[in-house]
């Protein structure tokens, strides 16, 4: 299972890298990087900021959705806009998972699992 963090603050994917080590990981610095990456290598889960320089995480997921064989890969937020109305936008444009800064770890993995486990379920049938 292949596990793409999208943050361009390199401390923020250190510190999922080490909560998620037990995956296959990748990493992307900018919305535009995770959009060049999806196209060469197939991820069956995407960690992804929202406050980004350049393309932000929602519209980033917007083009994500768009992409072809993308439209079912989940997609978790992670950041510090907590209130409902960034919640709501994260969900309208195709994200499955809205986790706020700073992370609780057993959140973040249980949330990673059950998306991972779900998508392969779903695979498979």
């Amino acid at each position: 299972m292949k596990i793409l963090i999208v943050d361009d603050l390199s401390k923020n994917i250190q510190f999922v890298a080490n909560i998620l080590a037990e995956h296959e990981l990748s990493f992307a610095l900018s919305g535009e990087k995770a959009l060049e990456m999806i196209q060469v290598e197939k991820f069956d889960l995407i960690l992804l900021d929202v406050i980004m320089s350049g393309i932000d995480g929602y519209d980033t997921c917007k083009q994500i959705k768009k992409t072809e064989g993308y439209s079912s890969v989940p997609v978790i937020f992670l950041t510090g806009k907590t209130n409902a109305e960034s919640i709501n936008r994260g969900f309208d444009v195709g994200g499955q998972g809205y986790i706020s800064k700073p992370f609780n770890v057993k959140e973040l993995k249980s949330r990673v699992d059950t998306l991972l486990q779900l998508n392969v379920s779903s695979d498979t049938q």
